[in-house]
């Protein structure tokens, strides 16, 4: 809801005027920024994610193999 409230109304398909023309270019502008900062978001949340993985899953075992020899 909030990014349609931020984004304004839809451009009619019959029509449309010069201003309404501009109107939807600069909406289809910012939904795409709005779209690849989701990308980029969901990826750095992926990466980081399984970065802590495998940190946390390698830092146990050098911990367990250090503590039997």
């Amino acid at each position: 809801m909030l990014i349609g409230v931020a984004d304004g109304p839809g451009v009619p398909y019959q029509d449309p005027t010069p201003e309404m023309r501009a109107l939807e270019a600069k909406q289809k502008q910012r939904g795409q920024g709005l779209a690849i900062t989701g990308v980029c978001l969901f990826a750095g949340g992926v990466l980081w994610g399984t970065s802590r993985w495998l940190t946390r899953r390698f830092s146990r075992r050098s911990v367990a193999c250090a503590h039997s020899a």
